[in-house]
């Protein structure tokens, strides 16, 4: 069985594409250069590049348990661990032990980071130990930032969803109001450790729980993982709503206003935002009359390669930081800005043809359901 999504790459790369314009702004500040980092559109814009990940995430790995427990009668949770480890810890553990290890030792990659001054305490070790435990959503918030994989945060929050998630499909006959509970569960515990913070703010246990809570989104992916419910039941009256040219389009146009304006609300912040994106990303995916359209061999190729992207950017637009001053002697925004993204789709680019692809092939021994790039390459076949 095959199934292809189109315009997700694109999708892929648009988030990835959102991250590094914020994280370029946030290198600069580090190194003491003029910067809009503080604006709220920029701040936002990186975090919410994310948001629309997790949320693409959420949609579509619940919409492939099911077509699986669909097409095989149930759902092989060894097999779903095989085909995400082959695809997130090569790059990841690549990374991490270069961030930790070898990176810092190279001096014209010297960043002014906190972490710095860990590196002959114990507390360094604790913290390494997090980062290759998976758990650099916990590490960021109990320790200071460090260089070039503080940004990975947001893979330990995905991997942390994907270790519970096809067992909540499995063992749930009502995937809905498993969703909808996740959901309700995890805004109890936030605003409970929100309260709890803000009436005992000398608890830094409690405080690290609530940040680390925070960051962990998991009800954005179930928000996504809702609108996989709404397609793969076809409910016919929500989709036509959602296909609608006013909402498809106008849900495009007002959340792009939004994050341009640097709209925050001051609750349910992520959950509205993955709202919108996951109406976004149903629609770029599945309307049957699409007015927006991502699919083509550029977006593909670099949302094929958007994990690298992700990944490597931080340490390229400190390497185009560096030449840039070491070429110019002095900053140059636009040239830092250029530098930036060749340099990122570069690293990501030989990153994923000299290793990352090896890996994803093995994902074929271990699918009953072929999907996105297998899938649309079996198809040519």
């Amino acid at each position: 069985m095959k199934i292809y999504f189109p315009n997700l790459n694109g999708l892929r790369f648009l988030a990835a594409f959102s991250v590094v314009i914020s994280h370029v702004e946030m290198v600069k500040m580090v190194f003491g250069e003029d910067h809009i980092w503080h604006t709220r559109p920029i701040k936002m814009l990186g975090h919410l590049g994310v948001i629309l990940f997790l949320a693409l995430s959420g949609l579509l790995i619940t919409y492939l348990l099911y077509a699986e427990k669909k097409h095989t009668k149930k759902i092989s949770v060894r097999n779903f661990y095989v085909r995400r480890i082959v695809r997130i810890w090569p790059l990841y553990f690549t990374l991490i032990i270069l961030g930790l290890f070898i990176l810092p030792d190279i001096p014209f990659l010297d960043v002014p980071t906190p972490a710095s001054n860990l590196v002959a305490q114990d507390a360094w070790w604790s913290m390494a130990l997090l980062y290759l435990l998976i758990l650099p959503n916990i590490a960021v918030k109990a320790y200071p930032a460090v260089a070039f994989i503080g940004h990975t945060w947001s893979i330990g929050v995905e991997e942390q969803f994907y270790l519970i998630w096809p067992w909540l499909v499995k063992l749930n006959k009502h995937v809905l109001n498993l969703l909808i509970a996740v959901i309700v569960i995890y805004l109890i515990v936030l605003w409970g450790s929100q309260y709890y913070v803000h009436m005992h703010p000398e608890s830094r246990p409690m405080k690290i729980f609530h940040e680390v809570w925070l960051t962990t989104c998991i009800d954005c992916m179930a928000i996504g993982g809702i609108f996989a419910w709404i397609y793969f039941h076809k409910k016919h009256n929500i989709l036509n709503f959602l296909y609608h040219p006013i909402i498809n389009i106008g849900t495009v146009v007002l959340t792009i206003s939004m994050v341009a304006v640097g709209i925050r609300f001051p609750i349910l912040h992520h959950e509205i935002y993955a709202f919108l994106f996951s109406i976004i990303i149903l629609n770029f995916a599945t309307n049957p009359q699409p007015y927006f359209n991502l699919e083509n061999k550029v977006f593909n190729y670099l949302g094929k390669i958007s994990y690298g992207i992700y990944m490597y950017h931080v340490l390229c637009i400190v390497i185009a930081y560096k030449l840039v001053i070491m070429i110019l002697g002095q900053h140059n925004n636009i040239l830092l800005y250029i530098l930036s993204y060749i340099l990122t789709v570069i690293f990501a680019a030989i990153s994923y043809e000299l290793m990352e692809s090896k890996f994803i092939k093995l994902k074929h021994g271990f699918s009953s359901i072929l999907s996105g790039d297998l899938a649309k390459k079996s198809k040519k076949l």
